[in-house]
């Protein structure tokens, strides 16, 4: 099938080693009608981005520093497509990845829409999101091989990253990216006001991508923002969340995994480390920085 109306709206911060690669990739594997646009967060890049512009033909918006959902929201207030999908600056995607989201954005009761994504090594980095037993937001599946079973099952989640995630834009104009938030949480944030408005959050791993990941900054401030915003996204939601981590094990009948999980969070429990002493791989769900 053909896309129809699609606008792919790309955040940018400090990716000037990747968007060029990006843009390419994204001419070559979308099909149907389509715009880009490259919503900076700051103006340190403004000569970089109008070069782009106007090799790729790319809409450019330069905006005060604000962090990811404001860089976001603006891309959305110029965008024409009827459904809209938010694309990082360091993700490939694949072959005629667009498809599969826009074919269930179809669907009356799909508000938002997320892919499978790898790493460089072909393992997986996004395969849905849980909320694990201390309401921690997981990546399920993370480093396990592309090809892994359970990882590809089209089927629902309380969320999806937002590195892509495709939203109708009647669905969008309604609940936005929530600007309480700086640099992560604001993708779960989302999704949860999505599934508030009865709509459903689903995974496919029909369409697939390559994520660099973090390719803007890492540091110990942003860390600490991360921790905050959960935090934050706890008080906001924490009667919402459901700890769903070791059902998707037992559903997916991954019990070897399930018993590594309870091993670890005991754990953890039993000598009271704060989740920042002793992460696990899956832990933060991303927004510019997963």
């Amino acid at each position: 099938m053909r896309s129809r109306n699609l606008s792919i709206i790309m955040p940018f911060y400090r990716g000037e080693n990747f968007i060029k690669m990006c843009l390419e990739n994204i001419y070559k594997n979308t099909t149907g009608d389509f715009e880009v646009i490259i919503s900076s967060d700051g103006f340190d890049s403004k000569d970089f981005l109008f070069h782009l512009r106007e090799k790729f033909d790319v809409k450019v918006i330069m905006n005060p520093r604000g962090g990811f959902a404001q860089t976001c929201n603006r891309g959305a207030e110029i965008s024409k497509g009827e459904n809209i999908v938010f694309l990082n600056q360091d993700v490939f995607v694949g072959e005629n990845w667009n498809e599969p989201i826009i074919y269930l954005l179809q669907k009356e009761y799909v508000g938002a829409v997320g892919i499978k994504l790898l790493y460089e090594d072909g393992k997986i980095q996004h395969a849905g999101i849980c909320f694990n037993i201390f309401s921690e937001p997981i990546h399920i599946y993370r480093k396990k091989e592309g090809s892994f079973i359970s990882a590809n099952k089209e089927r629902e989640f309380q969320a999806v990253t937002g590195a892509v995630i495709g939203i109708r834009r009647e669905v969008f104009e309604k609940v936005k990216f929530s600007t309480d938030y700086f640099f992560s949480c604001e993708d779960i944030d989302l999704c949860f006001r999505i599934r508030k408005a009865g709509l459903k959050v689903i995974y496919t791993p029909h369409s697939y991508g390559i994520h660099l990941e973090s390719s803007s900054e890492k540091s110990e401030r942003i860390d600490k923002i991360r921790r905050s915003a959960l935090k934050k996204l706890i008080a906001r939601w924490g009667k919402y969340i459901e700890k769903d981590e070791f059902k998707k094990y037992i559903e997916d009948k991954e019990f070897l995994i399930l018993f590594k999980r309870v091993f670890t969070y005991t754990f953890r429990i039993i000598f009271s480390f704060p989740e920042h002493l002793f992460p696990t791989k899956e832990n933060n769900a991303q927004s510019y920085l997963s």
